[in-house]
């Protein structure tokens, strides 16, 4: 028999961990292209907010299209530097 509970707990940690890799990722990029918060958000279009939820880990990166719109972002920055 399953352990729902166990399960679910178990879910939650990989969810959280994952959370908070992707948010130190985008934290350690956005500092490696000297931009900051504001800037990224705006290229992004997202706001300023969920930038900081993400970076912190508090949001899921599975929400739609966030991912790509904070690597676009950040690939303009690459592109302009190179």
């Amino acid at each position: 028999m399953i352990d729902f509970d166990s399960f679910t707990v178990r879910l939650s940690r990989i969810e959280g961990k994952r959370r908070k890799e992707f948010g130190d990722l985008v934290k350690n990029t956005r500092r490696e292209l000297n931009l900051n918060m504001n800037d990224l958000a705006t290229r992004a279009n997202i706001s300023g907010e969920l930038l900081l939820r993400i970076e912190a880990g508090l949001v899921s990166p599975d929400i739609p299209r966030i991912p790509e719109r904070l690597l676009r972002a950040m690939e303009r920055e690459v592109m302009v530097i190179a």
